[in-house]
């Protein structure tokens, strides 16, 4: 059963470590802290890694699955080598990308 929150503005809940509030009568609410947010359109289905490149995308799960992060990060770091051992050209790419990581 999924669980449903209304909140009347200025009211605020926190999920997860996020503090959510809720703003004038609008249908929209705020996060207020730094927290991991991952919206449903950014999100990677294992289905949909189906290249080399689309599976280190898939370790998005270092971002908010930070009690295996160092399974995560493990698995992220093999890929990219494999991907720049198969594609050397990418390496400047895979580079600035990891920076984040």
């Amino acid at each position: 059963m999924a669980l449903k929150i209304t909140l009347k503005p200025p009211e605020k809940f926190i999920l997860g470590g996020a503090v959510i509030a809720k703003r004038r009568c609008q249908d929209t609410f705020v996060v207020e802290n730094d927290v991991p947010i991952l919206r449903e359109k950014d999100i990677m289905t294992l289905s949909s890694a189906d290249t080399p490149c689309r599976n280190i995308f898939y370790v998005q799960l270092m971002y908010i699955d930070e009690r295996n992060l160092s399974e995560h990060h493990k698995a992220y770091w093999e890929l990219v080598k494999d991907v720049a051992e198969a594609a050397p050209s990418v390496r400047p790419m895979l580079k600035e990308s990891a920076r984040t990581y």
